[in-house]
């Protein structure tokens, strides 16, 4: 009777365990289905910030260059649409 009440009492604890890790879990959707993005394009849109953009994209592609493989092979596949 003890290895039973043992036994209980161990999955008492998983499953409140997991209810405790649903309810983190539907905290999170609820915030991530709220949350709210804002695009802020400014730096790019005035100034030298396209400019800017521009540096930093080839410096990234330099660095990585099986990135700049696949960036070309997908506008090339988009120039053909």
């Amino acid at each position: 009777m003890a290895k039973l009440d043992e036994i209980a009492e161990l999955l008492t604890e998983e499953i409140k365990g997991f209810e405790n890790s649903a309810d983190r879990m539907e905290q999170r959707k609820k915030f991530l289905i709220d949350y709210k993005v804002q695009d802020d394009t400014s730096d790019i849109d005035f100034g030298q910030g396209e400019e800017k953009a521009v540096v930093h994209f080839r410096a990234f592609f330099r660095a990585n260059p099986e990135a700049a493989e696949i960036y070309q092979n997908w506008t090339e596949h988009q120039s053909k649409k």
